[in-house]
C-alpha cells in the first residue's frame, strides 16, 4: 500500500490538534463550546434556517412531467 501525501498530512494535523489539548476529547469540545458561546451571533441553528422547497416545475423537469 503506498503512502498517500493528503492523508499523511491529515493524520499529522489531527495529531497536533489532539496534543494540543492533551489528548482530551472533552477539553477539545469544551473549547469549541466557548467558541460557540463567544460566537453565538454568527451561528445559524436549525430554527434559524429557512427551508428553500423547489417549486412545482422544479419537481416535474425540464420535459414538464414527473
Amino acid at each position: 500500500m503506498t503512502p498517500d501525501k493528503a492523508i499523511e498530512e491529515i493524520r499529522a494535523v489531527r495529531r497536533q490538534i489532539s496534543e494540543a489539548y492533551g489528548h482530551d476529547v472533552k477539553a477539545f469540545l469544551e473549547h469549541y463550546r466557548a467558541l460557540e458561546t463567544q460566537y453565538k451571533e454568527r451561528l445559524i441553528g436549525r430554527r434559524d434556517a429557512v427551508a428553500i422547497l423547489p417549486t412545482e416545475q422544479a419537481l416535474e423537469g425540464p420535459s414538464g412531467s414527473a
